[in-house]
């Protein structure tokens, strides 16, 4: 299961998300976003408590990306 490394796992790819506002490979934000789409898949779908840290997490990136219209 992902369910006991999740949180390491979410804090890096933030963090990527992070270092990918200038990125040498343009397809960087859809790697991101779909490594993380499937850590929250199967996560969540194993343990509804886990969705609170998803949200807590990706809420400030997110709403980096969409003001930014990446």
């Amino acid at each position: 299961t992902l369910t006991p490394g999740y949180v390491r796992t979410l804090g890096r790819l933030v963090t990527l998300g992070v270092i990918s506002k200038n990125p040498i490979n343009p397809h960087l934000y859809q790697y991101i976003f779909e490594s993380t789409t499937a850590l929250m898949k199967f996560v969540v779908a194993e343990s509804e408590t886990t969705l609170p840290t998803f949200e807590q997490a990706l809420f400030g990136p997110f709403t980096s990306m969409i003001q930014q219209d990446v």
